[in-house]
Order: C-alpha cells, then structure tokens, then sequence
C-alpha cells in the first residue's frame, strides 16, 4: 500500500473531508485527491501537513511507528455500559486510532443469579464469547446455552435475547461483536453516547 492509499484510508475512516483538509493546508483538493491515488509525490513538509491536518504524527503515515494506544487498551481505559441491570458489568474496548475496526470487544462480569437482557446491539452480526470463569446460560432465539469456565461459544444466524449467571460465583468473561456499529434505538430508548473525563461511561438516556 503507498502512502498515499494509506492516507486515503486513515481520512475516510476518520471522516474527515478532502475540502477541509485543503482548507487547512492550503493544498488544492485535486492535489489532495491526485496524492491518494498515488499521482503526485509531495514534498517532505507537505507530508508532514497532512498528517497534521488529520491528527496524525508523520510516522505514523509512513507505517515506521504505530501509536500504542491503537493496539493496547488497558483496564482502566474501558467504557462502561451503565444499565439498570443489578449485578452486571458489562465494558466496552474502544481500541483507538483512523482505521477500519471489524470487531468490538467487550468484556462482562455478572453476580449470581444477574442477566444482562439490555444488549447493546442490533443488527446482524455474529457473536462470539468467551468464559474465563463461572457460568452463564446464553439465550439465543429460541434456544438456550449453557457455558462453564473455559467454554467458547459463536453464533451468526439467531439473535442473542440476553445472558445470565446460573452459577453460585462471579462469572466473566470476553464477548466479541462482527461487525461492529453504532447502536441507536433499542427497546424505545435513545442510546447516548458519552465518554466522560470522570467515569469513562456509556449511559442509556430514555426519550
């Protein structure tokens, strides 16, 4: 992939306008559009424009250095899923950076006997967990299935109604969303999304 290409795709996944970029350095668009097709070859400092007008370090455009922030989430970075559901956490991963992501990952932790019946989530997709510990029970369509520590489960053509702990101890573990969206309506409530400096959360708002 040139570097052109590459910038292409680092703008149209950041959604930023090739006439906003001209606006900022002073490139014409033509220029900015012959660029990513690989037409021209722009000089050293006009790289480095560009790459600032899209909120990048030039490195990064050259692909010498990949921020660690696009590859790594830690623990306290994760957002949580703020429901009127007792006894469940469930956190979103935001893995950061201008690119195309196909999956969102999830991490749960329920108490005994607590579901999570609020999902986040539907469109068609596939759903893939994981169970690092306890048990949970998937309800999924028509059918329900029983995961114990250890157990994978993946699913792409019935919808996931919800997950419960049957067990008598904590169970968590990694649940894994193909493709990912953005959700907007669900059971007649608005979701808004927030990430705030204190809690990191995402809330549910009614109407």
């Amino acid at each position: 992939m040139h570097v052109g290409e590459k910038f292409r795709r680092l703008r149209t996944n950041g959604q930023v306008r090739v006439k906003d970029l001209a606006t900022q350095t002073g490139l014409s668009p033509s220029f900015i559009y012959q660029f990513e097709r690989g037409k021209v070859s722009p000089s050293y400092s006009t790289l480095k424009n560009l790459a600032h007008a899209l909120g990048i370090s030039f490195s990064v455009l050259l692909g010498e250095e990949t921020p660690e922030e696009w590859i790594v989430v830690r623990s306290h970075k994760r957002l949580r899923l703020v429901t009127d559901e007792e006894g469940v956490l469930v956190q979103i991963i935001p893995f950061l950076g201008l690119r195309s992501k196909r999956i969102q990952a999830l991490s749960f932790e329920l108490q005994s006997g607590a579901s999570h019946r609020q999902i986040l989530f539907e469109h068609d997709r596939e759903d893939f967990f994981y169970l690092e510990i306890g048990e949970i029970e998937l309800e999924i369509a028509n059918r329900r299935v029983r995961l114990y520590a250890g157990d994978v489960a993946h699913f792409s053509l019935d919808k996931l109604l919800g997950f419960t702990n049957t067990g008598a101890n904590i169970a968590r573990g990694l649940w894994i969303v193909s493709p990912p969206t953005e959700a907007n309506i669900i059971g007649g409530e608005q979701l808004v999304k927030f990430r705030s400096e204190q809690s990191g959360r995402i809330r549910r708002k009614s109407k």
